[in-house]
């Protein structure tokens, strides 16, 4: 079984032609695949009606042979890194692959610390670096990698309380090999920390979040279409209405490997194929696009009405369920979070493009043990 994993793994990577860019998807090393990431066909579903098996508070009854061998693997690394943490003259002699590494101290933050599947409003960012020292071989050593885990938690930690939020979760923590060089990797430790809302949202409507009223200002912080200068705007109650809509809350799942994607509004690759040329402002992105290049800028263009933020939402409902997912990351891939979502412009040449720019947090779901929540920093 072992060995055919290993081929399975192996087979799996040449295929998938692995860029540094996407960072994520190399996942560990094919050693540690073995007892923890294996094969991509039996993950969960990333759809809104999952039908894994779940009892009236929504804990998962029956967790797949995948979710069984993850959760292990993670619960087995914490107690590792909590015994090496209590007893620091242990010398545990344990190395493993510098990017399975990587793969184990997002993991298992995320695992122990992380609420993506609560609702949230705003969102902070912050930004920190750890670096991983590797030995004659390239590998780290378990010592180390207990070290930097409480290192990495502690500066989660500050951002987490330094936030400003009063009532908060951590949404995720999203690591990033910065360098890697012989000796070190340098890692970003990218920190998302919500503004948790009070209540559930209402229940979506037929065409969508929006309702007479919900007019906006397609970006800049301007407000609504009638009431300027409000420290909002479309693109940013697009983000709030996509965060309302991800979330489980009685979902009993986490993230792993998680990836992010940023996309623009006149993008090619977000071209709508059923808007036919030549581009006239009126919906022919998946995000939000006009520009003066294709025909004259008015009020009417760059105040999204409610009939219309319904439209884009449905738009963004399709570009991260689906669009995204299956045709630019492998296979088991999900959303997240919508971090961010901004209205901007630009001068071009002698024109002007108005745009929305949407930063998104794709990962593989997983089911958890029910008796292993996680718990507040």
């Amino acid at each position: 079984m072992f060995y055919q994993v290993l081929i399975y793994v192996r087979e799996f990577f040449t295929n998938l032609k692995i860029t540094k860019r996407m960072k994520k998807f190399r996942f560990v090393s094919v050693a540690v695949l073995a007892v923890t990431v294996v094969t991509l066909s039996v993950l969960n579903s990333c759809s809104k009606q999952d039908v894994a098996s779940k009892d009236a508070t929504g804990k998962q009854l029956i967790l797949s042979d995948h979710d069984k061998m993850i959760n292990n693997a993670i619960r087995s690394f914490r107690a590792k890194v909590n015994y090496i943490s209590e007893n620091p003259g242990y010398k545990s002699g344990e190395v493993m692959e510098a990017d399975s590494a990587v793969w184990y101290l997002e993991a298992t933050i995320n695992y122990s610390h992380a609420f993506p599947n609560d609702y949230y409003g705003q969102m902070q960012i912050d930004t920190s670096y750890i670096t991983l020292t590797r030995n004659n071989e390239g590998k780290v050593d378990m010592n180390e990698l207990a070290l930097k885990y409480e290192q990495m938690k502690e500066a989660v930690s500050n951002a987490y309380y330094n936030s400003g939020f009063d009532e908060k979760g951590l949404v995720l923590v999203d690591l990033t090999e910065e360098t890697f060089k012989s000796d070190e990797i340098t890692i970003k430790v990218v920190t998302v920390t919500g503004e948790k809302t009070d209540s559930t949202p209402p229940e979506i409507g037929v065409d969508g979040p929006f309702v007479e009223g919900d007019d906006w200002w397609y970006g800049e912080d301007k407000g609504k279409c009638n009431l300027p200068v409000y420290s909002s705007d479309a693109a940013k109650q697009l983000k709030m209405a996509m965060n309302e809509f991800i979330p489980d809350p009685n979902g009993n799942y986490t993230f792993t490997n998680l990836t992010t994607i940023i996309k623009y509004g006149g993008d090619s690759s977000l071209r709508r194929p059923a808007d036919p040329e030549p581009k006239d402002n009126d919906f022919d992105f998946y995000l939000f696009s006009a520009s003066e290049e294709w025909g004259a800028i008015n009020d009417d263009i760059l105040c999204l009405e409610y009939g219309e933020m319904n439209i884009y939402f449905n738009y963004l409902k399709y570009l991260l369920f689906t669009k995204i997912p299956s045709q630019e990351l492998p296979s088991g891939f999900c959303i997240v979070s919508v971090i961010e979502m901004e209205g901007n412009f630009e001068s071009i040449a002698d024109y002007i493009h108005y745009y929305h720019k949407g930063t998104f947090q794709f990962g593989i779901k997983l089911y958890r043990n029910p008796d292993d929540i996680a718990i507040e920093l």
